[in-house]
């Protein structure tokens, strides 16, 4: 896509040469400075209320809010008010992907016997092994080394599995390729859905090229046509007689169903490349996006931006259901209320009904969830502007259907500060593509390359350990990707990064700008722990 992206200021990526040095020479920020004068019996019981305060933030995963709160917090001179704070800033900064500055803001807080002080040891092991991860994924072998060395020092070893994992992908194969995965690929090889099932192949073909073998083993593709889900069917079963151990598709969910059908029960999981939710389940993961995901995503900001009444305007379909699905869930963690939803018929001409019943009780909300294509934004901004959303402050909100570079067409001003959230560019990918092949990728491209990456890692790991590839799907710290990282979960949905994109005109140029208010994650942040504020014992923590 031919879009420009905007990127704010502190909204880059963690550099890796960061990591090098141990403890890490950031810039001394606001919550490493020492406190200066202790605090009367008022301010420690404010203290305590503004914790919980901060506290409650972290719960309803309003990142930035709480990482605020908490560096108000870290030095205060009250010992247990300075570790539940650095420890609940350590939490936050994590969720934003940056598990350098979270073990920055453990620095000063030390492992003792009470249940904060155990809970600092094992959460800045477990930030120890997320920076080992990130340098691993970037190919900093050296810096990854020393991350795994500073664990090993560590008094604390929790996730010995991933400590394991992560030195075993540092070691270089030894002895002959001893394990070739069978991966079936099940994709349209013609009618109209042909070209697709084509750049699919090429994007595991590419995968391939770059990650087959290096860890000792070898990837062995089988594709096979599904493009009906009688062949499918027919297809599927000729995979689960050659004995794949994986396989790359379906597209369609018709087709996914066919074959979870035979696959299933003979325990071979699926990664298939449908969005639609309601065919996935155990051993049928998804590699795409969901549009659940990404409402929450942009309801979740707007809840940030103090938006509390929410309404949603959505088409028929499982998208649509979907979509509020999420929105639902973003309010239901951190609060607010979904005034109305109103559904739509997406072929329709005329929206002037729907929105009729959207407003025919006055504009009572202050946010609008919107997962409209971008060619059908023009009409719905003009309805809305003609019904005054506009003069209404309401915030609109949409999903990666918007990624299109005409939808601030002349008279869609209402757009400029809209919020949507989509998949990271892969920026890389896409050059890499359009080098070997000489056109663009298929969005569905870059999600097979990254299959073609996660299973020559599998190999590896099923050579080692013997697990099954569906046990080895499942790891808990997910996977790194091109477009953000995957953690696939038992009910078949997949958690991907996702960018959280603002709309605004180039006054330059008078074009559209997508600027990027929040980058995607490439690595999975740690799951927040079941007790997020131990409590502490009074012990000195400097």
């Amino acid at each position: 896509m031919n879009f420009m992206h905007a990127r704010r200021a502190g909204a880059s990526a963690v550099t890796l040469m960061a990591l090098v040095t141990i403890p890490l020479p950031l810039a001394s920020p606001a919550w490493a400075q020492a406190a200066i004068t202790g605090p009367t019996a008022a301010q420690q019981t404010t203290a305590a209320s503004r914790m919980n305060a901060a506290y409650a933030l972290l719960q309803k995963k309003s990142w930035g809010a709480a990482i605020a709160a908490f560096t108000d917090l870290v030095n205060i001179d009250t010992p247990e008010i300075r570790g539940q704070a650095r420890y609940g800033l350590a939490l936050a900064l994590d969720q934003t992907g940056k598990p350098d500055q979270a073990l920055k803001a453990l620095d000063g807080t030390l492992m003792d016997d009470s249940p904060l002080g155990r809970a600092v040891g094992i959460l800045r092991a477990q930030l120890t092994l997320q920076a080992a991860e990130l340098a691993l994924n970037e190919n900093n072998a050296l810096v990854a080394q020393q991350w795994l060395d500073t664990y090993d020092r560590l008094a604390a070893q929790p996730d010995k599995a991933r400590a394991i994992r992560l030195r075993a992908a540092l070691e270089p194969p030894s002895g002959m390729r001893t394990l070739t995965l069978k991966v079936g690929v099940l994709v349209p090889q013609s009618g109209t859905m042909h070209d697709v099932g084509h750049a699919v192949l090429r994007g595991l073909q590419l995968g391939l090229q770059d990650f087959d073998g290096r860890r000792g083993t070898r990837l062995e593709l089988w594709p096979m046509d599904a493009t009906t889900p009688e062949d499918t069917s027919r297809a599927a079963q000729t995979l689960a007689e050659k004995g794949v151990d994986v396989v790359v598709g379906p597209i369609l969910a018709p087709n996914v169903e066919a074959a979870a059908a035979v696959l299933r029960p003979k325990s071979i999981p699926l990664l298939v490349l449908t969005s639609d939710r309601s065919v996935l389940g155990p051993y049928v993961h998804t590699l795409n996006y969901l549009p659940a995901a990404q409402a929450t995503l942009a309801a979740q900001a707007a809840l940030g931006n103090g938006k509390t009444r929410l309404a949603a305007l959505i088409p028929q379909g499982t998208y649509g259901e979907e979509a509020l699905a999420g929105l639902q869930n973003a309010v239901g963690q951190g609060g607010g209320t979904v005034v109305r939803s109103v559904v739509y018929n997406p072929q329709t001409t005329d929206l002037g009904p729907s929105i009729r019943d959207l407003v025919g009780q006055g504009i009572d909300f202050d946010a609008l969830l919107a997962p409209a294509p971008g060619r059908f934004l023009a009409m719905l901004t003009a309805q809305l502007a003609y019904h005054d959303l506009d003069k209404a402050h309401v915030q609109l909100l949409g999903t990666a259907l918007w990624q299109d570079p005409a939808v601030l067409t002349p008279g869609s001003g209402m757009l400029q500060g809209a919020l949507f959230a989509a998949p990271t560019r892969a920026d890389v990918f896409t050059g890499h593509f359009l080098q070997t092949y000489g056109q663009n990728p298929h969005p569905l491209s870059v999600m097979a390359y990254d299959a073609a990456r996660i299973l020559a890692d599998l190999a590896g790991e099923k050579q080692r350990t013997g697990n099954a590839v569906n046990q080895l799907l499942l790891r808990p710290e997910g996977f790194y990707g091109s477009g953000g990282y995957l953690r696939f979960t038992e009910r078949g949905t997949t958690e991907r990064g996702l960018d959280l994109v603002r709309i605004v005109r180039d006054d330059a140029g008078g074009g559209t700008v997508f600027q990027v208010e929040r980058n995607g994650l490439a690595l999975a942040p740690l799951n927040l722990p079941a007790d997020i504020k131990p409590s502490a014992q009074p012990v000195r923590w400097w």
